[in-house]
């Protein structure tokens, strides 16, 4: 029933949307990332590459000292001299992602063809002065130069940095995992959710500082002011008022596993109502399961926003055509279904469904009387002065 897909143009961007694929950069931007580079790679033709704007941005973010005011050449210079002094450094706030492309690209002779990056991650990398991007020979690549090969190599047995890099992992992912859940987190929170799942207790300052050069290098995590958010949520402030009007829910408990898995960048809590509306999708529209897929998912972001029943309903008719009611009511119990049983971050990581039980649970509790047994021969606990069994107790 391929006629039943409304908008096949719309589909497949949802699809696109999902898988993560990337777009054309603008020229400009091809340009700035893109550009001819020469392998192997120096210091010289790697900086030379840059504007004298991007590497003051180097300077700044090395701080390095002495070294403001200086033309071009000149910077390129000092940058080439200082860069090397601050690898392990450098290192020592990085997670595996990070160093092993780092390792990688030194191991493959010091360069390799480039992989997926984002902008963001283009970026962080551009302001460090540590691995560079080019076209060579039609291929796009990235690089790193000849002058820190045996540095990088000698990290890969330092006891200090692989301890660190280690650390950094753990913590990574648990921010990760934990913004899936949650939505949004105050730097105070998320470093008290991660003392509860953290090998070792970290300091304040020590997340604070990996948080703010994982802020530089992610898509998924933004910080506004002291809060960090996924970065699919929509509304901020709804996510955060929800969270201090429900002051007395404590955030869902999860474990460990669950958090880890839920820090991979595709990740999606498919459960078995997520796979119903996938099935039906495919079995209703003839849409293949990747694209059925795209949707369910992007249907589960929805709602994680706290979209309404009709809100979702809507979308969903953007690209189907749903004007059979022997289509559209089977398919409205399913979407409530997911609703009622997908993790939302204005209820702290709670589905609907759980939230009801916990309230059902609660107001059982506050309805239970507590009863006092009271002897015969004990004054009475009506305040009348006469005995139990000559007052109130008469009845009992």
């Amino acid at each position: 029933m391929s006629d039943q897909i409304k908008d096949r143009k719309l589909l497949d961007q949802t699809v696109n949307a999902v898988n993560d694929s990337r777009k054309e950069l603008e020229d400009k931007e091809f340009k700035k990332y893109w550009s001819t580079i020469s392998v192997p790679l120096t210091f010289q033709d790697g900086l030379s590459k840059y504007t004298k704007s991007e590497l003051e941005d180097i300077r700044k973010y090395l701080k390095v000292k002495n070294a403001s005011g200086l033309k071009k050449a000149d910077l390129i210079d000092v940058l080439a001299q200082q860069i090397p002094h601050f690898v392990e450094q450098l290192a020592l706030s990085w997670d595996e992602e990070r160093f092993m492309l780092l390792t990688t690209i030194v191991e493959n002779g010091g360069h390799m063809t480039a992989p997926r990056l984002s902008t963001s991650q283009l970026d962080y990398f551009r302001r460090n002065g540590l691995i560079y991007t080019g076209t060579n020979e039609g291929e796009q690549i990235v690089a790193i130069p000849a002058e820190l090969a045996e540095t990088i190599q000698a990290l890969q047995t330092e006891p200090k940095v692989q301890e660190a890099i280690k650390r950094n992992t753990e913590l990574v992912k648990l921010t990760k995992g934990l913004l899936y859940y949650y939505g949004a987190l105050t730097t105070e929170q998320l470093v008290k959710q991660i003392g509860k799942y953290a090998s070792y207790t970290p300091s304040y300052t020590e997340c604070m500082s990996l948080i703010a050069d994982l802020n530089m290098y992610l898509d998924e995590v933004r910080i506004e002011e002291d809060t960090l958010f996924n970065s699919r949520v929509m509304d901020s402030e709804k996510v955060l008022q929800a969270h201090k009007a429900k002051v007395d829910v404590p955030f869902y408990p999860f474990d460990r596993q669950q958090l880890v898995l839920a820090a991979e960048s595709k990740f999606i809590d498919r459960n078995k109502h997520y796979h119903d509306l996938v099935n039906y999708l495919m079995t209703t529209f003839d849409v293949t399961k990747e694209e059925a897929d795209a949707v369910a998912s992007e249907t589960v972001f929805a709602i994680r926003n706290d979209q309404g029943l009709n809100d979702v309903m809507t979308i969903l008719s953007y690209m189907f055509e749903l004007t059979d009611m022997n289509i559209v009511r089977p398919l409205t119990d399913i979407v409530l279904d997911l609703m009622n049983n997908t993790r939302k971050w204005t209820l702290k990581g709670y589905t609907s469904k759980e939230l009801k039980q916990i309230a059902s649970t609660n107001n059982k509790r506050s309805v239970t009387r507590t009863v006092v047994k009271v002897g015969r021969n004990e004054p009475c606990p009506c305040g009348s002065g006469k005995k139990y069994k000559k007052c109130c107790g008469k009845s009992a």
